[in-house]
């Protein structure tokens, strides 16, 4: 599509936009918000809840994004946040098509910028090495869509359900639902398929000259490392049950499973370290220099940890400031909560 359209809570308006940017499937209580993509406002952000080894001092947090319906996705990029969406409002009617909304960061008005044109859902997105948005679709393909809107393009087609992406500064990767990773580089030759690890694709994340998946197979699940310019592979980790959540940072990986426990591996292998144990339903992983970051989605609080594990706390209560909390994003700033249909700012 050709334009971007500016929607808020008081009507619906198309705008030419000059070109000059992670997840999980939606809200597991069905929520859908029919609203339009509106400003920000005050959170209900409460304090207490959830325990942990040190003492809840809740952060900051406001509601800056409503109106998503059904949000699959959120990436961070410079001012703005990119979300996907499974459906899109468009002109007060409720469509199928997936979308790719921009919203800026400090809160305000969501810019639809594209919409799918096959009514497929947006399953997951990246940032590719031109500076454009990519994202995966409900009907495996992959579209590359400049940052500020603009002319989408198909870069793939044919594949099952993308279900997970990942960029360098050569290739695209991307998961897809029967369980596979495969590679493919910008100028759209045939994907190369990398691995097939489990049944179920997780998390994937690019982090220096290696591509890391957390899966699972069966009732169990581990994280492999590809190592993108030989293409060969090596389990980093066994885990006794499934994962959910991975982050890649200064050679270690932090990862959640379903059985409630945040980890730490060195991306090289060797001892699994236990970062916290007991979480309702941790997801949702993010690490910075400092801390360790997770959604415990049962409880709907926002967690964070020292490295070592030995300080922990819920830093926000989001439940009451959204539905359903499932995926976030991060700058040097703050986290950034997606939920089916809202996004919170939580302070660092």
């Amino acid at each position: 599509m050709r334009t971007a359209l500016l929607l808020g809570a008081l009507g619906v308006c198309a705008a030419l936009v000059a070109c000059g940017g992670k997840s999980a499937d939606g809200g597991a209580d069905g929520t859908t918000i029919t609203g339009e993509p509106g400003g920000s406002q005050p959170s209900a952000s409460a304090g207490g809840g959830g325990g942990g080894a040190g003492p809840a001092v809740m952060h900051p947090s406001q509601v800056v994004g409503t109106g998503f319906t059904q949000a699959t996705a959120i990436m961070a990029v410079g001012p703005n946040l990119y979300i996907t969406t499974k459906a899109t409002m468009m002109g007060g009617v409720l469509t199928q098509n997936g979308g790719l909304y921009m919203l800026p960061k400090a809160g305000g008005q969501a810019l639809l910028l594209a919409a799918d044109h096959r009514g497929a859902s947006y399953t997951d997105l990246a940032l590719d090495a031109n500076g454009d948005v990519v994202v995966g679709t409900s009907d495996g393909r992959i579209m590359r869509v400049p940052m500020f809107g603009g002319a989408e393009t198909e870069v793939m087609n044919g594949a099952p359900e993308i279900v997970s992406l990942a960029t360098d500064t050569t290739h695209i990767y991307f998961a897809h639902a029967k369980g596979s990773v495969l590679a493919i580089d910008y100028t759209g030759h045939a994907p190369t398929l990398l691995a097939t690890p489990g049944s179920t694709i997780r998390a994937m994340t690019a982090a220096g000259d290696s591509l890391y998946v957390a899966y699972e197979s069966g009732k169990t699940g581990g994280l492999l490392r590809i190592h993108t310019a030989d293409q060969t592979t090596e389990t980093v980790a066994h885990t006794g049950v499934g994962l959910s959540g991975l982050s890649v940072m200064n050679d270690v990986a932090y990862l959640s499973n379903q059985a409630g426990d945040v980890l730490a591996t060195k991306v090289t292998g060797g001892a699994t370290s236990q970062i916290a144990k007991a979480q309702p339903s941790p997801f949702g992983v993010l690490a910075d220099s400092s801390n360790v970051f997770w959604l415990s989605v049962t409880g709907a609080n926002l967690w964070h940890s020292s490295h070592d594990g030995k300080t922990q706390a819920p830093i926000a209560e989001v439940a009451k400031a959204v539905a359903s909390p499932h995926a976030l994003a991060a700058d040097n700033a703050a986290i950034y909560v997606l939920a089916d249909s809202q996004v919170v700012r939580v302070e660092k």
